[in-house]
């Protein structure tokens, strides 16, 4: 079973930490693959030099790494697009960006997969939007022609009404009926597994936490994947608080032996730029249980 990290620089610099060399060091422990995000702001404001950066470093530890490129990326808010870009100009520009950026990694040793956007058909952000289904078709084929390694594309799964209505689009439908459909033979269904979870509405805000029959749900979406021909990993594994103290580190360990039951071959932990933070602070849990995982997994 392989076990790698989702890995945000953007995230790691807020946390204080050398973006860098906190990708490195994880890259170290032996995770792969490492999901890093292509932020299309940032590109469009300072170039590539800080994703030149992790790919290089990625490629110096011999890891295998998953870029999600798109209008929308890992973290809040989400949508990452330039704000000189107009609505009405958005579509050609996002597909102007896209390929510059398949062209610009695709000779990399280093690249084993490319995520068509993150979470695209889950209502996300500070306006609850989607990536249009017409749009998504289009990178999916742009991507393809481009380069011939696998396409990945992610929905978010907390296993438990009403969350995963709120991020599904409307009328009310599961994310993985739109992107299913989508994948070719060689393509990945990303399954992103938060088991626990704040739900708010309104003023009213509590701690949600998954049905216990949730892995054998997360398997009948593997199995979906499997049915065209795809595969299906666990791109977002939930392994940090959200929000802070409604998580322990061996809630890791209960997330990750129910994807393990589920019968995912691979899984990618969400969390680890939050785990470098604490061992930076003093409290070295949270990477020790990621270790512990890893180590369970045989993978290395």
């Amino acid at each position: 079973m392989r076990v790698g990290v989702s890995y945000s620089h953007r995230r790691a610099r807020y946390l204080g930490l050398d973006p860098i060399a906190s990708f490195a060091k994880v890259a170290a422990m032996g995770f792969s693959p490492l999901r890093i995000s292509t932020y299309w702001n940032e590109v469009a404001s300072e170039g590539y030099g800080a994703l030149d950066a992790l790919v290089s470093a990625a490629e110096r530890a011999e890891a295998k790494v998953v870029l999600t490129v798109g209008m929308k990326a890992m973290r809040w808010p989400e949508f990452f697009v330039p704000s000189a870009i107009s609505p009405s100009e958005r579509p050609e520009r996002l597909l102007e960006f896209v390929s510059s950026t398949v062209r610009r990694y695709r000779g990399s040793r280093a690249l084993e997969a490319w995520q068509v956007e993150n979470e695209p058909r889950n209502r996300s952000g500070p306006v609850r939007a989607l990536v249009p289904m017409r749009l998504l078709r289009e990178e999916m084929a742009l991507v393809r022609e481009l380069d011939s390694r696998p396409r990945i594309i992610n929905a978010f799964f907390h296993f438990a009404d009403p969350l995963d209505w709120l991020s599904q689009p409307w009328p009310w439908k599961p994310a993985s009926s739109d992107i299913i459909p989508l994948l070719g033979s060689d393509d990945v269904f990303g399954v992103d597994v938060y088991p626990f979870a704040p739900f708010t509405l309104g003023m009213v805000r509590w701690q949600s936490r998954a049905r216990t029959n949730w892995p054998a749900k997360a398997g009948r979406l593997r199995s979906a994947a499997y049915s065209v021909g795809a595969e299906a990993w666990v791109v977002e594994a939930q392994a940090e608080p959200w929000p802070p103290g409604s998580f322990e580190p061996e809630d890791m360990t209960r997330v990750f032996e129910g994807i393990r039951a589920a019968g995912f071959a691979t899984v990618l932990l969400w969390g680890c730029e939050y785990w470098l933070e604490r061992d930076a602070e003093g409290d070295p849990r949270w990477l020790s249980q990621a270790n512990t995982i890893l180590q369970s997994a045989g993978s290395v």
